[in-house]
């Protein structure tokens, strides 16, 4: 069995029939990211082929496009989505675009916490989201954060495995940022060329550039400024790899950037964040440490070469990930998440631990 990255597939006239709107299609996949971000088998065929989200892609699906022949039709669809058009002599490709809720949900949730992702685009989803949890806990806490061991909002690494790539208000923020109307390029999104390969490049540039700006403006620092209404500080790991933004510009939007540091991939994002830090005057340099797909199968001995080398890279605060809320009725090993290297008062080599765990460290 072979595995494919990447495949074309021609007919007899040279039409490449994978990217096409209508030929082949793949039947069966076998890859453990089949169903995830920029691995999707889906991509294959999905009209883009360069750049981290062209892994697993075929080449151009579309055609070239003289930006004079673009119509729109938008105001010629009725409320019932029926178009009315009298349409010239000459042969004409349709293409309906529909913003719609991806659907996706959280991965891992908490039983009561597996609902639909959130529009990171958008400012005022943001809102709505943080004051809402913020309102819920701050009324369990008697009215106020303050005197209260609540300290920071928190937003974790940018796990989102499908699109997002618009939102309703989108071509206004784009107008506004990048000076023209990016209806007519569209179809670039979906593989077309508009008028030649530098205008289409340099369309898809204004659009990723536009995508990273949104998200840090209305995303991050929206959140940052939420968090100061209600007396906390924010810190995030605005910059990891599967948010499509300018990492130093997102770490840089909150007030303690943070990043990663897994027993066995290694150190991610630390030199990002100590980066961003230095640039944006940030004074402490956070990540989520020891995380790990092992279970009870590391300790100190592990975790001080993953801490030395963070340090190395300019970590100065360490965020244990994790060390799990477990009370006696929770039983032996205790209650533990998924991921994470399973820091707890029951560890074996717990009651020793102060030498390197807490003093070392500090």
């Amino acid at each position: 069995m072979v595995e494919l990255g990447e495949f074309e597939v021609y007919s007899t006239d040279g039409k490449n029939v994978v990217a096409a709107q209508s030929g082949a299609k793949l039947l069966k996949f076998t890859s453990q990211w089949a169903k995830a971000g920029a691995w999707a088998a889906a991509r294959i065929h999905d009209g883009a082929k360069s750049g981290g989200d062209g892994s697993w892609c075929s080449a151009n699906g579309g055609s070239l496009i003289e930006i004079n022949s673009i119509v729109n039709l938008s105001g010629r669809l009725d409320k019932t989505g029926r178009l009315t058009w009298d349409v010239p002599e000459g042969k004409w490709t349709i293409l309906r675009f529909v913003c719609s809720n991806t659907g996706l949900k959280l991965y891992f949730p908490s039983p009561n916490s597996g609902g639909l992702t959130l529009d990171s685009l958008n400012p005022a989803a943001t809102e709505r989201h943080f004051r809402y949890v913020f309102d819920k806990v701050r009324a369990e806490l008697g009215g106020s954060f303050e005197g209260t061991a609540l300290v920071y909002g928190e937003v974790g690494s940018f796990e989102m495995f499908a699109n997002r790539d618009w939102t309703a208000d989108f071509s206004r923020m784009f107008r506004q940022r990048r000076g023209y109307d990016p209806t007519p390029y569209i179809p670039i999104l979906f593989g077309w060329t508009v008028e030649n390969k530098e205008i289409t490049n340099r369309f898809k540039y204004d659009y990723r550039k536009t995508l990273s700006d949104l998200i840090i403006d209305n995303h991050y620092r929206k959140a940052n400024e939420i968090c100061h209404e209600y007396g906390l500080y924010m810190r995030a790991e605005s910059g990891a790899p599967l948010a499509p933004v300018d990492a130093l510009k997102a770490l840089g939007a909150v007030d303690i950037p943070q990043g990663e540091a897994w027993l066995q991939i290694g150190n991610w994002f630390i030199r990002d964040a100590a980066f961003a830090a230095h640039i944006y005057g940030k004074k402490i340099v956070d990540a989520e440490i020891f995380t790990s797909l092992h279970h009870w199968q590391e300790g100190p001995f592990e975790y001080k070469q993953i801490a030395d080398r963070a340090m190395i890279g300019g970590l100065n605060r360490l965020c244990y990930h994790n060390f799990t809320h477990t009370p006696p009725e929770g039983g032996l090993p205790g209650w533990h998440f998924a991921f994470g290297e399973h820091i707890s008062i029951y560890d074996t080599w717990w009651p020793k631990s102060k030498p390197f765990q807490h003093d070392y460290l500090s």
